[in-house]
């Protein structure tokens, strides 16, 4: 209703395939929210690089095996993490 349209690009999209894409394509991230029980506070201020990444499939990984109802989403999209971007290629120093 209301005339509006909602655009979700990302949505259904293999969201290991996305972190991978931001990360061959440059931009630096780091994680500033992070929630229990699939994070502790180490993770805060810690880039998203491709170490960061193994860890987060082997915490998704043992969440499927210790049968989760809701294991880690890669995305954060169940509010898991936030992120912020630092710098990427179209940023200007």
């Amino acid at each position: 209703g209301g005339g509006m349209r909602c655009y979700l690009p990302l949505w259904m999209m293999n969201r290991q395939e996305n972190l991978d894409t931001l990360l061959k394509e440059g931009f630096e991230i780091i994680f500033t929210c992070v929630k229990s029980p699939f994070f502790d506070g180490s993770w805060i201020n810690r880039t998203l690089d491709e170490a960061a990444m193994k860890e987060m499939q082997a915490i998704t990984d043992q969440g499927v095996k210790d049968g989760m109802e809701k294991p880690l989403d890669l995305a954060g999209e169940r509010g898991e993490y936030h992120t912020m971007c630092v710098n990427g290629p179209f940023y200007k120093k």
